[in-house]
């Protein structure tokens, strides 16, 4: 495998010396730390192949080799331990998992699964990043909308005068429309073909990480019904924004000075009572003014407030991936060290259970179990059977509860459904050794013991699992009993775990699921996305400034006229900045932590974690603190 190829500095063609640990000494060297080698011959590498860890269903250092069935039998003889793998090749239509559901419970001491089970990982991969994408780009059309919008409207307000001069001319309002929607049209219909080369430029960069590595041929595409549908998008938004711009165009400058309102704006502001600086400044931000005085008001606002919401609701989405990762109890660990010890393992939690460092342990081994409803045709699945040995040690729990007694089970997430089954529906188990019908009392995350995934499955009752003959129904080899070990406060995980080494056992994990380590490949995506809407909606409100700025030069002059010095002019600018963000803030922030908030529960129970929330108000501070300064 390329992984341990690089590790050991091997390439094709390299001829090495091989050493082998007969199968009658394997305990002695797992369980005692005594191993004794015996010479193997040299071997020639003939190719390497690539097997990411992270593209396979159960986690390994990438020191593998393959190597013909010949090549064992002459190096182990009788005493070496063997695993078999049968593939079958269903018939075209035929269902993988009908056949698995009736071979899983045919075949004895060993496991039936679906060869697409192990590709979950790069699928969910894919997955998130195709979700990934579709959330940047639906982010990126609305902040394209709201600049495209502002762009338009800002084009046409300079040109008041100009649609009052066509009626003058005889021209009709639709036609004075139209040709107000003419250089908007224009631009979508440049834009809509632009899209076309650049997207089959961006081709090669995506997927990202483990769906990359998975891709044998990451290359130039081309999808052209996306294409199409894409393009054909661009220009219908782009039409449909130059032609409302164009109808406001048309209306507005349409409109006489002498028949204006007094606005809501004005009306705040004398019942507030502010200054001249403060009243000028607000009545910019607020009021869009009219004629060759107008400016796009409600857009700059917009493009604001959805600026301060995005950044919001990913720094939340941000922070609570980190938290995800960074606790395993999320992802279903809730102990913090998983050890083995082979046949000692009973021995080896007692004794661990002894230690006053630990706060809880408990004893798990993993097999199979027959699963089935009344009436319906048994399946085999994967089944963890756990029993404390001091304190309480369960496994995470979803929704529901934990079983309490000898006749409750709780299921992987994705076990109900092919079952037909739910929370209080009653169940029967069985194994060879016999049959007990229980009741499934919650949705928990299943512990990584052997397993490929932490949504299929079931977890029992440590003493049932051995009454029905769960350790069975899968080989001797696929038998992995381990201790789970929950440490009292304060205690060093990492000196806890050494001294456990010294008593011959071995410290396996805990694991963390693929699905997990798939969210970590993509946790820079948020931050990505705030920086970028943070940086538009910058440009977006110093570009209001500036255009507020030339538009009421007149308003700005009379009111020198009237005593104002050049630095109050400069301070009514900068109030209006400062309304125009306190708007954008008190609108935005709320926003986002619910639209943040929604978006990550969302992606938690997509991934079966637990769904935990965090706020980090910190951040928010610092990014209000930014939006008004």
């Amino acid at each position: 495998v390329s992984e341990g190829a690089t590790d050991l500095g091997l390439s094709v063609g390299d001829s090495v010396a091989m050493q082998v640990i007969a199968g009658d000494r394997l305990d002695a060297c797992f369980n005692e730390g005594v191993c004794v080698h015996d010479d193997a011959g040299t071997v020639t590498i003939t190719g390497v192949v690539r097997l990411s860890d992270d593209l396979e269903p159960t986690p390994f250092d990438g020191a593998v080799f393959l190597a013909p069935l010949e090549f064992a039998e002459a190096r182990g003889g009788d005493a070496i331990t063997t695993g078999y793998i049968t593939d079958v090749f269903a018939r075209p239509g035929s269902d993988p998992d009908e056949l698995v559901a009736d071979y899983s419970t045919r075949v004895e001491g060993g496991d039936v699964r679906a060869t697409n089970d192990d590709l979950a990982g790069v699928r969910r991969a894919a997955g998130l990043q195709h979700d990934g994408l579709l959330i940047a780009s639906a982010i990126l059309a609305v902040a394209g909308v709201l600049i495209v919008g502002q762009t338009l409207s800002r084009f046409l307000a300079r040109r008041a005068g100009d649609a009052e001069r066509l009626a003058v001319l005889g021209m009709t309002r639709g036609q004075r429309a139209g040709a107000g929607w003419l250089p908007g049209i224009t631009g979508a219909a440049l834009g809509a073909v632009g899209t076309v080369p650049l997207t089959i430029a961006l081709s090669p960069l995506f997927p990202r990480g483990i769906a990359r590595r998975a891709d044998p041929d990451v290359g130039v595409r081309a999808d052209w019904a996306v294409i199409t549908v894409g393009a054909a998008a661009t220009f219908a938004i782009g039409a449909c924004l130059a032609g409302g711009a164009a109808l406001i165009w048309c209306r507005t400058s349409a409109r006489s000075e002498s028949t204006a309102t007094v606005s809501l704006a004005s009306r705040l502001v004398q019942g507030l009572r502010l200054g001249p600086n403060a009243a000028m400044g607000s009545r910019f931000a607020l009021e869009p003014g009219r004629g060759s005085h107008h400016t796009p008001v409600a857009a700059a606002l917009g493009t604001s407030m959805a600026a301060v919401a995005v950044v919001v609701g990913a720094v939340v989405v941000a922070d609570s991936l980190d938290g995800l990762l960074a606790s395993g109890e999320r992802y279903g660990v809730g102990w913090d060290l998983q050890v083995s010890a082979g046949d000692r393992t009973i021995e080896a939690g007692e004794q661990i259970a002894a230690d006053a460092r630990t706060d809880a342990v408990a004893l798990a081994v993993s097999g199979e179990l027959n699963l089935a409803t009344e009436g319906s045709v048994p399946a085999q699945v994967f089944a963890v059977g756990m029993s404390s040995v001091k304190g309480s040690v369960e496994p995470i729990i979803l929704e529901g509860r934990a079983p309490i007694g000898a006749d409750e089970v709780v299921l992987g997430s994705n076990t109900f459904e092919p079952l037909g089954v739910g929370i209080g529906d009653a169940i029967d188990v069985s194994g060879p050794l016999g049959e007990q019908p229980m009741v499934i009392v919650g949705r928990t995350i299943v512990p990584l013991l052997g397993s490929d995934s932490p949504d299929v499955g079931v977890v029992v009752p440590l003493q049932s699992m051995l009454d029905l003959g769960g350790l069975e129904t899968v080989g001797e080899i696929d038998v992995q009993p381990a201790v789970f070990v929950s440490l009292a406060d304060g205690v060093d995980i990492e000196a806890a775990g050494r001294d456990i080494e010294m008593m011959g056992a071995a410290r396996d994990g805990p694991f963390r699921p693929s699905s997990v380590s798939v969210l970590d490949e993509v946790r820079a995506i948020p931050i990505y996305i705030a920086v970028f809407v943070a940086t538009m909606g910058a440009l977006a409100m110093l570009l209001a400034l500036v255009v507020t700025s030339r538009r009421r030069r007149g308003d700005l002059a009379a009111f020198r006229a009237l005593g104002a010095l050049p630095r109050d002019a400069a301070a009514a600018v900068c109030w209006q900045g400062l309304v125009a963000s306190l708007a954008a803030v008190a609108v935005g922030v709320p926003a986002g932590v619910v639209v943040g908030r929604r978006l990550w529960i969302s992606i938690a129970e997509r991934n079966n974690v637990l769904a935990v929330v965090e706020i980090p108000w910190w951040t928010v501070g610092l990014t209000v603190a930014a939006a008004v300064v």
